[in-house]
Protein backbone atom coordinates (compact mmCIF):
# COMPACT_ATOMS: atom_id res chain seq x y z
CA UNK A 1 0.00 0.00 0.00
CA UNK A 2 2.87 2.37 0.79
CA UNK A 3 4.47 1.54 -2.56
CA UNK A 4 1.22 2.40 -4.35
CA UNK A 5 1.27 5.85 -2.69
CA UNK A 6 4.91 6.39 -3.69
CA UNK A 7 4.18 5.39 -7.29
CA UNK A 8 1.13 7.68 -7.39
CA UNK A 9 3.28 10.58 -6.12
CA UNK A 10 5.92 9.83 -8.76
CA UNK A 11 3.22 9.66 -11.45
CA UNK A 12 2.02 13.16 -10.51
CA UNK A 13 5.59 14.43 -10.30
CA UNK A 14 6.26 13.25 -13.88
CA UNK A 15 3.22 15.19 -15.09
CA UNK A 16 4.27 18.28 -13.11
CA UNK A 17 7.78 18.18 -14.61
CA UNK A 18 6.34 18.07 -18.14
CA UNK A 19 4.07 21.05 -17.42
CA UNK A 20 6.88 22.99 -15.68
CA UNK A 21 9.21 22.78 -18.72
CA UNK A 22 11.54 20.49 -16.74
CA UNK A 23 11.83 18.09 -19.66
CA UNK A 24 15.01 16.22 -18.74
CA UNK A 25 13.76 15.86 -15.14
CA UNK A 26 10.45 14.57 -16.49
CA UNK A 27 12.13 11.92 -18.64
CA UNK A 28 14.45 10.85 -15.82
CA UNK A 29 11.44 10.54 -13.50
CA UNK A 30 9.55 8.52 -16.13
CA UNK A 31 12.43 6.05 -16.38
CA UNK A 32 12.47 5.67 -12.61
CA UNK A 33 8.71 5.24 -12.48
CA UNK A 34 8.85 2.62 -15.20
CA UNK A 35 11.57 0.70 -13.38
CA UNK A 36 9.50 0.76 -10.17
CA UNK A 37 6.44 -0.51 -12.08
CA UNK A 38 8.48 -3.40 -13.51
CA UNK A 39 9.70 -4.28 -10.00
CA UNK A 40 6.13 -4.13 -8.68
CA UNK A 41 5.01 -6.40 -11.54
CA UNK A 42 7.79 -8.87 -10.71
CA UNK A 43 6.92 -8.74 -6.99
CA UNK A 44 3.32 -9.65 -7.86
CA UNK A 45 4.43 -12.99 -9.33
CA UNK A 46 3.73 -15.86 -6.94
CA UNK A 47 6.35 -17.98 -8.72
CA UNK A 48 9.56 -16.16 -9.74
CA UNK A 49 11.03 -19.00 -11.85
CA UNK A 50 9.83 -17.58 -15.21
CA UNK A 51 11.57 -14.34 -14.26
CA UNK A 52 14.89 -15.81 -13.18
CA UNK A 53 14.99 -18.42 -15.94
CA UNK A 54 14.21 -15.90 -18.71
CA UNK A 55 16.81 -15.89 -21.49
CA UNK A 56 17.29 -12.13 -20.98
CA UNK A 57 17.66 -12.30 -17.19
CA UNK A 58 21.05 -10.81 -16.23
CA UNK A 59 23.51 -13.42 -14.98
CA UNK A 60 26.04 -13.27 -12.19
CA UNK A 61 29.46 -13.64 -13.86
CA UNK A 62 30.86 -15.83 -11.09
CA UNK A 63 27.96 -18.27 -10.71
CA UNK A 64 26.21 -18.02 -14.09
CA UNK A 65 22.89 -17.81 -12.21
CA UNK A 66 20.36 -15.01 -12.67
CA UNK A 67 20.99 -12.05 -10.37
CA UNK A 68 18.31 -10.99 -7.88
CA UNK A 69 15.56 -9.35 -9.94
CA UNK A 70 15.28 -6.52 -7.41
CA UNK A 71 18.79 -5.45 -8.41
CA UNK A 72 18.16 -5.43 -12.18
CA UNK A 73 18.50 -2.28 -14.25
CA UNK A 74 15.71 -0.91 -16.42
CA UNK A 75 17.28 -2.47 -19.53
CA UNK A 76 16.93 -6.00 -18.14
CA UNK A 77 13.34 -5.37 -17.06
CA UNK A 78 12.43 -4.14 -20.53
CA UNK A 79 13.94 -7.23 -22.20
CA UNK A 80 12.53 -9.75 -19.72
CA UNK A 81 9.18 -7.94 -19.60
CA UNK A 82 8.87 -8.36 -23.36
CA UNK A 83 10.03 -11.98 -23.19
CA UNK A 84 7.36 -12.73 -20.56
CA UNK A 85 4.73 -10.87 -22.65
CA UNK A 86 4.18 -8.15 -20.04
CA UNK A 87 4.79 -5.62 -22.80
CA UNK A 88 4.65 -5.90 -26.59
CA UNK A 89 7.63 -5.82 -28.93
CA UNK A 90 6.81 -2.27 -30.03
CA UNK A 91 6.49 -1.22 -26.38
CA UNK A 92 9.95 -2.72 -25.76
CA UNK A 93 11.37 -0.67 -28.63
CA UNK A 94 9.98 2.65 -27.37
CA UNK A 95 10.89 1.79 -23.77
CA UNK A 96 14.48 1.31 -25.01
CA UNK A 97 14.38 4.83 -26.45
CA UNK A 98 13.00 6.25 -23.19
CA UNK A 99 15.83 4.49 -21.35
CA UNK A 100 18.40 6.05 -23.72
CA UNK A 101 17.00 9.55 -23.18
CA UNK A 102 16.87 8.99 -19.43
CA UNK A 103 20.66 8.57 -19.61
CA UNK A 104 21.02 12.21 -20.69
CA UNK A 105 20.91 12.85 -16.93
CA UNK A 106 24.70 12.48 -17.32
CA UNK A 107 25.99 15.90 -18.48
CA UNK A 108 28.88 14.36 -20.48
CA UNK A 109 26.40 12.32 -22.51
CA UNK A 110 24.26 15.39 -23.16
CA UNK A 111 27.37 17.28 -24.31
CA UNK A 112 28.57 14.40 -26.51
CA UNK A 113 25.23 14.02 -28.30
CA UNK A 114 24.20 17.69 -28.24
CA UNK A 115 20.64 16.81 -27.33
CA UNK A 116 18.23 19.54 -26.30
CA UNK A 117 14.92 18.33 -24.86
CA UNK A 118 11.65 20.26 -25.08
CA UNK A 119 7.94 19.92 -24.50
CA UNK A 120 7.47 17.76 -27.60
CA UNK A 121 9.98 15.27 -26.21
CA UNK A 122 8.76 15.05 -22.63
CA UNK A 123 5.07 15.02 -23.58
CA UNK A 124 5.69 12.27 -26.16
CA UNK A 125 7.62 10.18 -23.64
CA UNK A 126 4.86 10.80 -21.07
CA UNK A 127 2.34 9.22 -23.47
CA UNK A 128 4.77 6.31 -23.96
CA UNK A 129 5.21 5.90 -20.19
CA UNK A 130 1.44 5.84 -19.64
CA UNK A 131 1.01 3.23 -22.39
CA UNK A 132 3.78 1.07 -20.91
CA UNK A 133 2.22 1.38 -17.45
CA UNK A 134 -1.12 0.22 -18.89
CA UNK A 135 0.48 -2.83 -20.50
CA UNK A 136 2.27 -3.74 -17.27
CA UNK A 137 -0.88 -3.35 -15.18
CA UNK A 138 -3.01 -5.33 -17.63
CA UNK A 139 -0.44 -8.15 -17.70
CA UNK A 140 -0.73 -8.72 -13.96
Amino acid sequence: HEMREILARRWHECAKCVMADAHLAAIVMMGGLLEALFVARANKMAEKTPLTSAANAPKDRATGKATNYQEWMLDSYIKVGCELKWITESAKDVADKLKEYRNFVHPAKELRYGVSLGINDSSMFWQVTKALARQLLLSA
